[in-house]
């Protein structure tokens, strides 16, 4: 009933103009190693980016336009990865309630009601979201099985940049590399999916 797997891009374009979403399973750590190495213009580069793509009774939830073709939502990967902070946050809560942050600076309600069920409302004037009412254990569960695959394949491409940065850590490709490679350390997904663990297991 609920689905949820995380979802990027490459740059590619389609056809009218939106970005070519990819689900993580379609993606390889040196297509990204690549993305991220390129220059959008003199300043700037590519950054790795992605999101959860929510589907619920095979409707997509993150995409204004409801159709299997429409493009998820999303932001950078330390607003992707407050899902996981929300959902661990919102068991230990007296109210079992909390409000987070995961698309530009919009506000997402979790809330758990009696029924062990999982409300989710998007409150956004700007973005319309339908609200939410789902198992809760088995929301926890896919954004498990999400994130540790999102966090397998973070693992491999930081090898990846090491290696490859080994020889010569000091030109510009390798300082942007190691870069990326700080940021993804930053967002510390083992431990929070630990905590969301420990707090599925209170559901």
């Amino acid at each position: 009933m609920i689905d949820v797997k995380f979802i990027t891009s490459l740059g590619e374009k389609l056809e009218d103009g939106r970005e070519k979403q990819l689900y993580l399973e379609e993606v390889e750590a040196a297509q990204v190693i690549n993305l991220i190495s390129q220059r959008f213009d003199e300043d700037h580069y590519h950054d790795f980016r992605g999101g959860f793509a929510i589907n619920y009774r095979e409707k997509p939830w993150n995409s204004p336009g409801r159709k299997q073709s429409a493009s998820y939502l999303y932001d950078d990967l330390n607003r992707t990865t407050q899902w996981l902070t929300a959902l661990s946050d919102l068991v230990g809560e007296e109210d079992q309630s909390t409000s987070f942050s995961w698309l530009d600076n919009e506000s997402t309600r979790l809330q758990l009601n009696k029924r062990n069920q999982l409300v989710i409302e998007h409150e956004s004037k700007s973005t319309k979201l339908r609200a939410l009412k789902v198992d809760a254990k088995e929301f926890f569960t896919q954004m498990l099985k999400s994130s540790k695959k999102l966090n397998k394949f973070i693992g491999e491409l930081s090898q990846r940049i090491e290696v490859k940065t080994a020889e010569s850590p000091l030109n510009p490709v390798s300082k942007r590399l190691l870069e990326v490679r700080g940021k993804l350390d930053n967002l510390q997904l083992t431990d929070k999916i630990k905590k969301l663990e420990q707090a599925s297991r209170k559901l």
